[in-house]
């Protein structure tokens, strides 16, 4: 397989309201829709503890919540929120990242290269 191409990753009626997990070129994939419905694809593993994020929720703004300490990340892999240091710290999130990849919607189903 080559990996810098597209993969389909679902088809679009899989992705609801929750995180939908997806294995490609033996890596773990968490699909989920932003607050616009926008597809995004980040990798499984938070940075934190490795918990499956595929396991968490979506939050009111389209972000995934991990299950486990409720770390908060974006569409882009970028974390927003740590709950046990609060919103205050602003050294707390800025450097904490999981990887992210570009996805399209085409037609009924989207992909990720």
């Amino acid at each position: 397989m080559y990996t810098n191409v597209w993969y389909v990753a679902a088809r679009s009626e899989e992705l609801k309201d929750q995180p939908l997990y997806v294995q490609m070129l033996g890596a773990g994939f968490v699909l989920f829709r932003d607050d616009k419905g926008n597809p995004a694809c980040l990798s499984n593993a938070c940075p934190h503890r490795g918990d499956s994020l595929s396991n968490g929720s979506i939050s009111d703004n389209g972000e995934i919540i991990c299950p486990f300490y409720g770390w908060q990340f974006n569409r882009d892999g970028q974390c927003t929120k740590i709950p046990s240091i609060g919103d205050d710290d602003p050294q707390g999130c800025p450097r904490v990242k999981v990887d992210a990849y570009p996805t399209i919607k085409n037609k009924d189903s989207f992909g990720h290269s």
